[in-house]
């Protein structure tokens, strides 16, 4: 979900240095600003693209005037540098166009996302084109929510089964199986560490009952979750 999708100007920035709020995507339109962040420093030109990460520390000043794009996530996935490069600039920018007809004609967030998410997903680290980071780093940040396979490959911009054959590709796991290990991971950190009942542990992790859960993580260690807490526990 967006928080902020607009076109905006600025001479120069009020704040000059520290950390970000929240996640950004921020593509140049006009003018030229420096920015320093992950111990490297970049002056960005009109469409080129830059991520301000929350909690980064950073320092940007304007060069000359600029009018720019900036995205800002509730949930921010992408997995890569403060600085995206691309291969198929062409590409790139026509959706920087599509994006900013998006902004003009007030469309719908999920809209002005699917433009933003694509200027993501095109980014390259290196030569290097992982196009299911997004999903991964969703699902290792958001385990406790109850997801779903169309939730996670609607973040990753393609089908259901194009997102299953490139996470298994990349990690040799399904999604379904990357979320229940974490979730297993997670619960016995629970179970050994706090006094939480097992329905409490259940729904922090957002399985949609305690029996199924309890079914999952006996199917995973070979024992209830309650008997693993009294085995295990000292």
């Amino acid at each position: 979900m967006l928080i902020r999708c607009e076109i905006t100007k600025r001479n120069e920035f009020e704040i000059e240095s520290g950390t970000h709020r929240y996640n950004s995507l921020v593509v140049v339109l006009k003018g030229e600003f420096l920015y320093t962040a992950e111990n490297k420093t970049k002056t960005v030109r009109p469409f080129e693209a830059v991520l301000f990460k929350k909690g980064v520390p950073f320092v940007k000043k304007v060069i000359s005037p600029i009018e720019f794009i900036i995205v800002s996530f509730h949930h921010f996935s992408f997995v890569c540098d403060c600085f995206l490069e691309y291969r198929d600039k062409d590409r790139v920018k026509n959706t920087i166009r599509h994006l900013i007809t998006a902004i003009e004609e007030d469309s719908a967030d999920t809209v002005k996302e699917h433009f933003a998410n694509d200027i993501l997903l095109m980014a390259q680290k290196g030569k290097t084109e992982n196009t299911m980071l997004p999903a991964y780093s969703y699902i290792t940040e958001n385990y406790s929510e109850k997801l779903s396979l169309k939730d996670l490959a609607q973040i990753n911009c393609c089908s259901v089964q194009t997102l299953i054959n490139r996470f298994k590709k990349h990690t040799g796991k399904t999604p379904v199986k990357y979320l229940t290990e974490l979730r297993v991971k997670k619960a016995k950190e629970y179970l050994l560490n706090t006094d939480l009942t097992i329905g409490e542990i259940s729904e922090l992790l957002g399985f949609d009952n305690v029996y199924y859960f309890s079914n999952v993580f006996k199917n995973a260690t070979g024992m209830a979750p309650l008997k693993f807490r009294n085995f295990n526990k000292i």
